[in-house]
């Protein structure tokens, strides 16, 4: 998530918290490579949100000087129905989906010039994925569920731009998933900013991410597209 600056003296330590609605559709695979299973998941932001069993979103950052740090935590719980199924003898299937994604990254200021600036970030993320599936057809059902999870490096920038005396441009990007075959492989984020008060920002923009998981156990490919609000609190 990408949280606008805090205004202050450089001397001292700034922060600020950044609650925030991501409403993401969906479209990808999850699979079974195992026991040759697989279902393609394709729903729009208003689809998922009717399917959506709970969800949390924070960004946190902080800085001093030309030292920032920034964290970012997102829980999703929701259940889809299968679009297609590969295997023909099942007629309907269902996915109950949790994902747990969380990130944090140190970096330095390359572009400090107040309201417009540039972090360079590296760091890492945790994701972990419990999914469960289930098929039925005429005369059989499958059921399967597993929990993988796994901590991967990433590499990121942030850039955030003036738009006038209220108004700020943010756009944040991270490559991931260097080393591990779980991760977000990628997101890019687009943000409008508002000042409201000294204190308060809104915030509105547009977020895509990629996660993928390939095992055994699950094959798991899916894309996260959707429009995102927020609020930012600084300290």
């Amino acid at each position: 998530m990408d949280a606008p600056d805090v205004d202050g003296s450089s001397s001292n330590w700034e922060a600020s918290f950044t609650p925030y609605l991501w409403l993401a559709g969906t479209a990808g695979n999850v699979g079974v490579p195992k026991f040759g299973q697989g279902v393609e998941i394709d729903k729009s932001f208003a689809d998922m949100l009717s399917n959506l069993n709970f969800a949390f979103m924070g960004a946190v950052d902080a800085r001093r000087k030309r030292f920032v740090m920034r964290g970012d935590l997102m829980y999703l719980s929701m259940t889809a129905k299968a679009e297609n199924i590969l295997n023909q003898a099942f007629l309907s299937g269902r996915v109950d989906a949790k994902t747990t994604i969380a990130t944090a990254s140190i970096g330095v200021r390359v572009v400090d010039q107040g309201p417009l600036f540039l972090d360079v970030l590296v760091g890492g993320r945790i994701i972990g994925l419990n999914v469960d599936m289930k098929l039925t057809g005429p005369n059989q059902t499958f059921s399967y569920g597993t929990s993988p999870s796994n901590v991967s490096p990433l590499i990121g920038a942030r850039l955030h731009v003036p738009l006038g005396e209220k108004w700020g441009l943010g756009v944040y990007g991270d490559v991931g998933g260097l080393l591990h075959n779980t991760d977000v492989k990628w997101q890019a984020l687009a943000t409008i900013q508002y000042d409201i008060s000294r204190r308060w920002t809104a915030i509105a923009g547009y977020r895509h991410m990629q996660i993928h998981h390939e095992s055994q156990r699950l094959d798991f490919d899916v894309n996260m597209n959707g429009p995102l609000l927020g609020f930012s609190y600084k300290f």
